[in-house]
């Protein structure tokens, strides 16, 4: 029987290798993929099997080899040795697999040899490799110390996990002990390739109902898919009380003397007792005390101000006082009897009020 060459429609036999009009390769074998790497916890019905492909237009004869190795069990079989494929046609690798006997903390390779009537052959063998098992090892010393979380704050940090194996290690849902089950989230599905090192973030935004101990310890135990390791890492972390503004005094007075002329409110000689005073203000909760801002809430009774003027944005660590020096300006007094007030706010929607009295006798 013969057909026609693709080329110029020359006619050819089912067997030639090439046309005899214009040498066209008329069998081209394609094998796809060439090289066939898994891993031993790896789905092998899901994962399949290699695929030869005609490419070319005679008949394809394809003849199967194993590479034997004396000292490895029979984990790759060949079950049909020879088979023919007509030109566009394709067929599975007609192998088996038998992971069973491996060890599966090493990795194994096999070949087989692709013998075919195809001129120059592209793909004279296949390659099978079985690598070893994913396996992993935490990087981050345990126990890792989170430090000092305040009550309403979020803390990251990352636990470092490498896979000393092969393969892909994902993670999976992990164990966090009850008494830290509450305060930390894991990120999970994280995957990691052979030789790899992957951060897990770790997160932890404790409530307020949180502040039952001042310290809490607890074991994180990871798990992975599809391998049994559960590798674990102690975790500490203390919680600490939100900053808290106070100030004191909450009211400051200024007290003093003057004379009035008659018929007027004229004043002279006017004396304070004090011409300045202090006020403080505390954080006496804990993390940072962020001080947003320090203001009269009467600015245009310009007799009151800052001597020692606080910066806004000034930080009070936990149990930090700052003082400030609050100065009457005795040519701006017009009453003898005047107050304002002074705001100050904080984080977290903070406010408190400091009251100043001015209080002059005739």
């Amino acid at each position: 029987m013969s057909k026609r060459c693709l080329c110029e429609q020359w006619e050819y036999k089912e067997d030639d290798k090439y046309c005899s009009n214009c040498g066209m390769k008329l069998i081209s074998m394609r094998v796809e993929p060439d090289k066939w790497v898994f891993c031993h916890q790896d789905d092998l019905e899901r994962i399949g099997v290699p695929k030869i492909t005609n490419e070319g237009v005679s008949r394809l004869n394809v003849n199967l080899t194993l590479e034997k190795k004396s000292e490895e069990p029979d984990w790759l079989n060949i079950t049909e040795s020879h088979f023919e494929l007509e030109g566009g046609k394709s067929k599975h690798l007609p192998i088996t697999f038998d992971l069973k006997a491996l060890d599966s903390q090493r990795d194994y390779e096999r070949k087989i040899i692709i013998a075919s009537n195809e001129p120059n052959p592209k793909h004279p063998f296949l390659l099978f490799k079985v690598e070893q098992a994913p396996k992993s090892e935490i990087l981050t010393q345990s126990p890792l110390d989170l430090g000092e979380v305040v009550i309403g704050e979020t803390k990251r940090d990352v636990i470092r996990i490498k896979n000393i194996g092969g393969g892909i290690l994902e993670v999976g849902h992990p164990e966090i002990s009850p008494k830290l089950g509450n305060l930390i989230c894991i990120q999970e599905g994280i995957k990691i390739y052979k030789g790899e090192i992957g951060e897990i973030e770790i997160m932890i935004n404790p409530k307020g109902s949180d502040l039952e101990s001042k310290g809490y310890e607890g074991e994180i135990k990871f798990n992975f898919n599809k391998i049994n390791e559960t590798p674990s890492i102690l975790v500490k972390v203390s919680l600490e009380r939100p900053p808290q503004l106070r100030i004191e005094p909450r009211v400051i007075e200024f007290r003093g003397k003057c004379q009035i002329e008659k018929g007027t409110d004229k004043m002279f000689n006017l004396k304070l007792v004090e011409k300045s005073k202090t006020f403080e203000i505390k954080n006496i909760g804990g993390g940072e005390l962020r001080i947003e801002k320090i203001e009269i809430e009467e600015p245009e009774k310009d007799w009151i101000e800052f001597k020692d003027n606080m910066p806004n944005k000034k930080i009070l660590k936990k149990n930090e006082t700052k003082s400030i020096t609050v100065e009457v300006k005795i040519d701006k007094i017009q009453k003898t009897e005047d107050s304002d007030k002074v705001k100050i706010v904080a984080n977290n929607n903070q406010i408190e009020y400091l009251m100043i009295n001015l209080n002059l006798s005739s």
